[in-house]
């Protein structure tokens, strides 16, 4: 995390499956560290799609520990939520934090929320058909053109843990506020010093919404985004759980 960081993890539950031969099994376990390849079936598949919603937890800390460590700006924007992603319906959440520092990229944490997910049942899986974001929990954007799922795609044959889409958000959240973001006309990268990151490239350049501009001076020039600046004085903790808990009712589970 960034220096002296006052960010938490919550508690992540246990991942314990059991596979429809009455093998159990852990996510990210299952192909990956066996080096199997997975069934074709499982690339269109999505079994226990409300695993993710964990993610949750780690946004509403990440968005908390920004407010105590940093000097920023909150709102709740829904309406720039769907701006960036176009239908009201799949979210359930949408927070912007804008650091008081104009170099600097603002981020927004968006909840996701398909009520497909419900129909899953028996651990027998869910098509990916019907809701483009029935695997998506998580989407963090910043600065004009940076956006990110988590996860980026869900289906079983990608074996992902919720631990390790964790420390992925976790280590966004660091590059992005220590000033590691870099925007071109081409696309971003995010990396950090020993060369790890994310990009995009050879896509052009698409901004994620259109108050995403306002800090560009112009709108596709190259820009590398600046450190955050810290907070001076600190929040007590029950102010920035207070601006970071979820206004509304958890969505229910999946039906067994």
């Amino acid at each position: 995390m960034w220096e002296s960081s006052t960010y938490q993890r919550p508690a992540l539950p246990a991942e314990k499956y059991v596979d429809s031969s009455g093998n159990e099994f852990e996510y990210g376990k299952r192909y990956w560290a066996g080096h199997q390849d997975a069934p074709r079936e499982a690339y269109s598949v999505v079994t226990h799609p409300d695993r993710f919603e964990p993610l949750w937890a780690i946004a509403d800390e990440l968005v908390a520990a920004l407010v105590r460590d940093f000097d920023v700006d909150v709102s709740d924007d829904v309406a720039e939520a769907v701006a960036a992603n176009g239908s009201a319906d799949w979210f359930v959440r949408g927070v912007k934090v804008t650091p008081r520092s104009p170099d600097s990229a603002p981020i927004t944490i968006l909840w996701l929320y398909c009520p497909i997910a419900e129909q899953a049942s028996g651990g027998q899986g869910l098509a990916r058909q019907g809701c483009d974001v029935v695997n998506h929990f998580v989407r963090i954007n910043a600065g004009s053109i940076y956006s990110v799922p988590y996860p980026d795609c869900g289906c079983d044959a990608c074996d992902d843990s919720v631990a390790g889409f964790a420390d992925a958000m976790e280590w966004a959240a660091t590059a992005l506020t220590t000033g590691w973001l870099t925007e071109t006309s081409d696309g971003y990268f995010l990396k950090d010093p020993t060369g790890y990151g994310q990009g995009s490239s050879g896509l052009g350049w698409k901004p994620w919404s259109p108050s995403s501009l306002t800090r560009r001076k112009k709108p596709n020039e190259s820009i590398t985004w600046q450190p955050w600046p810290r907070r001076q004085s600190a929040v007590p903790s029950s102010a920035s759980q207070t601006q970071s808990q979820m206004p509304h009712q958890t969505p229910p589970k999946a039906r067994d």
